[in-house]
């Protein structure tokens, strides 16, 4: 059995509460690329023109690198958009901690190759990472972000960009059993009730009491220590 002490993410809250704190340290504005997109697909939800162009500002200034010399289409992820409505409207009342890998794998892999597909650039360069932002924007509770560096670290590398959504099932897998373990495990720390846990651990960071999720608690866990190396617990 693989040491416990290897495993990827936080094994502790008390290590989220230091991610976080890092992240405040270092990004002391927060980022306000993200605020803004998620307040304008909040506001204008029901229209596939305003919410493509709120993917678009974040992916835009998110995804950079992927997209120097070329850009997507967004007109195509509109209309993709439109086409998966009936999915993707009710994902928005979703939580990770629903996931269930038999029920959802499936029409989550055909989703995410779809979306690779819409968001191809005109050079036919296609970005899981991408992908994945545009996902999280959309149903923030439910899809966990990723970069390259995370993906190595929970050992979800794809090779090619057709192996990514099968990479990044497993890291929701991964995902959803951390928050899992974290909520139950200060449950009984506290004697508390998992929902009231829940409640509790949001509001000992301004982007859980931001967002009431603790989902974002973890991407920016993750952000801070493995795609930024700025904190390592001790």
């Amino acid at each position: 059995m693989r040491n416990a002490s290897r495993l990827p993410g936080p094994h502790s809250f008390d290590e989220v509460r230091m991610g976080c704190a890092s992240y405040h340290r270092n990004e002391p504005g927060g980022d306000a690329m993200y605020r803004i997109s998620r307040r304008l697909i909040g506001e204008n939800w029901g229209n596939p023109a305003e919410v493509s162009d709120a993917v678009a500002v974040l992916l835009l200034n998110w995804n950079q690198a992927s997209y120097r010399y070329g850009e997507p289409d967004f007109h195509h992820f509109k209309w993709w958009m439109m086409s998966r409505w009936h999915t993707l409207s009710p994902l928005r009342r979703r939580d990770l901690e629903e996931f269930n890998e038999e029920q959802d794998a499936a029409w989550i892999l055909e989703l995410f190759e779809e979306a690779l597909q819409a968001l191809a650039t005109g050079r036919g360069t296609r970005s899981p990472v991408g992908v994945v932002k545009a996902f999280h924007l959309l149903a923030p509770d439910f899809f966990p972000l990723w970069d390259d560096q995370i993906a190595r670290t929970y050992g979800c590398k794809w090779n090619s960009c057709w192996e990514a959504s099968e990479k990044y099932v497993r890291f929701m897998v991964l995902t959803r059993d951390i928050l899992k373990r974290l909520v139950h495990a200060t449950a009984r720390q506290r004697q508390l009730r998992p929902q009231v846990a829940r409640w509790m651990m949001c509001q000992q960071c301004p982007i859980g009491v931001r967002w009431h999720s603790l989902l974002k608690l973890l991407d920016e866990y993750n952000y801070t220590r493995y795609t930024k190396s700025w904190f390592e617990p001790g």
